[in-house]
């Protein structure tokens, strides 16, 4: 039989505690009972109980001396508080002898009689949800629960440490009332502001303090998230050396470009400017400054400087600069992020200079008073031109004017100044002609829409310029835009009553009535075929809808800008090849891009893809084209140019640094251009455009290299 080398006795097997009121006690004797000598220690076990939580009693001595074999060693426990707190009732105690000299350990049992006492013990506090993530402005509810593991009701002081007291409009402190083993939830409203609330994660703690001024807390973090965006701004992107004339013979010229970064964020974050050109180097540019702080809403100026050394004979030199705002904080989207700058560096002597009186010696000016001349002014309409199109191939071009004539156009004759580019008049009409369209299979035939709500319908093939067909809905009705089907067996016109009619063509005659009539309740000035046999009708109040003609379903698209009385959806655009993509201008300046894929034929909403209102210096846009492709967008406005811009395979605006160039202006600086169309030949993308300076205007630019929708 092994020999039992720890003898332990207790002075008692059972005793009573009331919490609250004086400590008990009781004595462990320990009898070293082995051979050598040997150190032993105590600790005290309720069931029930964390076996590492020893507060509830306390020891003495609480780890005895080295005792030599036989002598004996007595521990007194003293019993302080509920070792379950708020528990009524028996509990059984082990009492835990054990020697690491040793290697054993023995144990006694003592029942713990708990009586009814009259102390709050500590309540437990929880947060129902520890990391919070929101929006600066929004309004969340941080939840408290609070439980009483007592034996008597408890009242204390609920405190929210660490975050702004101002961001809670009740306070950040409450008073509460916890029944003896219930449970209380309590609620703080908080709304960090979007003025002063930045992004980042605060540490915050929730703190329960009884009236004997024990405490209890839970600790969580809200983190704000990132709002906002940045907005990267050139008030004037194109400069020219020299500037002024006093620098007109200084060797080398400097241009200076003033940027504007705004961070409309909740975010504080670093920026500076990376500059990309092939024109100058990078020891001819200087930016400052060089790296800037940025505080929410903080806007941040930057001069970007160009130091360029001039040719002493030669002609002007033009260059592209690619301007780029890089912001640290990748979760920060920057509008308008790339900017395109154009500098025009003038040499010492120019060589038009040299050749101005050879040039004046030839006749020149009898060529600029003809009409080979693209840009007299005194050829073509002479009144305002309302509406231009390409034909199929692009060869020719048809325009209608207020001048009350339809004329034709031919392409080669706008980049040959041997070739007349007027082909000459249509038909004259006898009203202001509103809008043209060529037929789409063979092009042989056009339809006109006039002021007084007549549609003609010209065939191009014969000699006589009198309409085939003449057919109207109503007197007066004026005719705002048409648009034929993709096999040209129907012709749609839109009216200024809100009627949109739907013509056969095959039995258009005079007072022919139409197949069908859609009436809308708004002015419709746009039309657009999209999807598979739909129609996209736009006018007044920014009032958008889809009609699917055929199945006679008709319904309203959300439009992005709120429109009043005298606000208009001015042109549809839709591209050949992607029927689901469209363009939309507005007289407020506004552009957007629309993928309509998945609102055709169901109700789901459709996607704007994008929108910006900064490409006419928010003047009205009076027209916008979609390229047959879907790659580039030809836009016209009121600011009396015609631009040109890239598009990415998805629709999106391509950063490129030619997209958004002016690659036409008006002749008259208050006159406006009305129409515009977009067509691509060969290598060369070819804008038309028609305005209120008489003019029909072509234009032709290279293909946009490394586009990548526009890759054959």
């Amino acid at each position: 039989m092994l020999k039992e080398l720890i003898k332990t006795q207790v002075s008692t097997k059972e005793i009573a505690f009331k919490p609250g009121g004086d400590p008990v006690a009781f004595e462990v004797s320990v009898l070293n009972h082995s051979s050598q000598f040997a150190t032993f220690q105590l600790e005290i076990l309720a069931a029930g109980v964390d076996e590492v939580d020893h507060h509830w009693y306390r020891l003495s001595p609480e780890v005895c001396s080295k005792t030599p074999p036989g002598d004996r060693t007595v521990f007194q426990v003293k019993i302080l508080k509920n070792p379950i707190p708020g528990f009524v009732g028996q509990v059984n105690l082990t009492v835990r002898v054990f020697s690491l000299d040793l290697a054993t350990e023995t144990k006694q049992s003592i029942r713990l009689t708990l009586e009814q006492g009259s102390e709050a013990v500590p309540l437990v506090v929880d947060l129902l949800l520890n990391k919070i993530q929101t929006y600066s402005g929004d309004l969340i509810e941080l939840l408290v629960r609070t439980d009483n593991p007592g034996q008597v009701p408890v009242r204390a002081t609920l405190r929210l440490h660490g975050l702004a007291p101002e961001w809670f409009a009740h306070g950040v402190e409450q008073t509460i009332q916890v029944q003896p083993g219930r449970t209380l939830e309590s609620i703080f409203l908080c709304q960090p502001p979007v003025e002063t609330a930045q992004s980042q994660v605060y540490p915050f703690q929730v703190e329960a303090e009884i009236e004997n001024g024990v405490s209890s807390s839970d600790s969580g973090t809200l983190e704000i998230l990132p709002t906002g965006a940045a907005d990267f701004r050139c008030t004037v992107r194109q400069q020219k050396i020299p500037l002024h004339f006093l620098e007109f013979f200084q060797r080398t010229g400097t241009a200076t470009y003033r940027l504007e970064l705004e961070n409309a964020t909740n975010v504080s974050q670093d920026a500076h400017i990376e500059v990309d050109s092939g024109f100058v180097t990078s020891d001819e540019i200087e930016v400052l400054p060089k790296l800037a702080e940025l505080h929410p809403y903080e806007t941040q100026q930057f001069q970007l400087i160009v130091k360029k050394r001039r040719s002493w004979i030669g002609r002007t030199q033009s260059g592209m600069l690619s301007v780029r705002a890089v912001c640290s904080d990748a979760r920060i989207r920057t509008q308008n992020e790339l900017q395109a700058l154009e500098l025009k560096v003038a040499p010492m002597i120019s060589v038009w200079w040299l050749s101005a009186i050879a040039f004046f010696t030839i006749p020149v000016p009898l060529w600029i008073s003809s009409c080979y001349n693209p840009h007299n002014p005194h050829c073509g309409h002479s009144g305002a031109v309302a509406s231009v199109q390409f034909n199929g191939t692009a060869e020719q071009a048809i325009s209608g004017s207020t001048d009350q004539s339809l004329r034709r156009w031919l392409t080669a004759g706008f980049f040959n100044p041997l070739v007349s580019q007027e082909m000459g008049i249509v038909s004259k009409t006898s009203q202001a002609v509103r809008v043209i369209r060529y037929q789409p299979i063979d092009n042989n035939r056009i339809a006109a829409g006039l002021e007084n709500g007549e549609i003609q319908l010209i065939n191009l093939l014969k000699q006589n310029s009198a309409p085939d067909s003449i057919f109207r809905l109503g007197a007066g009705d004026r005719v705002f835009d048409l648009r034929f089907s993709n096999d040209s067996q129907y012709l749609f016109s839109g009216h200024g009553s809100g009627a949109v009619a739907q013509w056969k063509l095959s039995s258009a005659s005079l007072n022919t009535k139409p197949e069908q009539t859609l009436t809308v309740n708004f002015a419709v000035s746009a039309l657009a075929l999209v999807g598979d046999q739909q129609l996209a009708i736009a006018g007044r109040f920014n009032r958008l809808e889809l009609w699917n003609w055929s199945r006679k379903q008709h319904k309203p698209i959300r439009y992005p800008v709120a429109g009043g009385q005298n606000q208009y959806i001015q042109s549809l655009a839709s591209a050949k090849a992607k029927p689901n993509l469209m363009a939309s201008a507005d007289n407020q300046g506004t552009i957007t891009l629309w993928n309509l894929k998945e609102c055709l034929d169901s109700q789901q909403p459709c996607q704007v893809i994008e929108q910006w209102s900064d490409g006419h210096g928010g003047q009205p846009v009076r027209s916008v084209a979609l390229s047959p492709n879907g790659c580039y967008l030809a836009s016209a406005g009121a600011d009396g140019t015609a631009k040109l811009w890239a598009l990415s395979p998805n629709g999106h605006r391509a950063e490129h640094p030619d997209s958004g160039k002016v690659i036409q202006k008006s002749l008259r600086s208050t006159a406006g251009i009305e129409s515009v169309d977009v067509a691509i030949v060969k290598d060369q993308v070819l804008v038309l455009s028609g305005g209120a300076d008489t003019q029909v205007q072509m234009d032709q630019v290279n293909r946009f290299k490394n586009l990548e929708c526009d890759r054959d």
